[in-house]
């Protein structure tokens, strides 16, 4: 299954699919970028489930791209992978994001990283 972006209401969801090549990644994190970018999206869930750890490498340039261009205040994250090597990299790239500010979590299912993404204020936490 490739890839899919889809509008949610509150956030904006990207599912790297179940068998989404190093190709399909990298044009998916690139149509991810640009959406948030265009439609200055404020909160992300992303579902990296699947895929080699190389795969998962374009992520970083879209974020990265995404900084440069201006992201929304209050812009939040939230990586979801089952994955061992996957996940690794995520939280790889939630370090370097909270160094610059940037709210990111990471999850190993789906609905802790809903309720992260828009919780009431006084409840707002980063998980480690």
């Amino acid at each position: 299954m490739p890839g899919t972006i889809q509008e949610c209401p509150g956030y904006l969801a990207v599912d790297c699919g179940s068998q989404s090549s190093a190709r399909e990644l990298s044009q998916l994190y690139r149509d991810f970028a640009v959406a948030c970018v265009e439609k200055q999206v404020s909160r992300v869930l992303l579902k990296a489930k699947h895929g080699t750890l190389e795969a998962h490498f374009a992520l970083r340039d879209a974020l990265t791209m995404m900084l440069l261009a201006g992201i929304p205040s209050g812009f939040r994250i939230g990586f979801v992978a089952d994955c061992p090597p996957t996940a690794q990299t995520l939280e790889a790239l939630r370090d370097e994001l909270r160094r610059l500010g940037v709210a990111a979590a990471l999850f190993d299912a789906e609905e802790p990283a809903l309720a992260w993404l828009t919780p009431p204020a006084a409840e707002r936490r980063l998980p480690g």
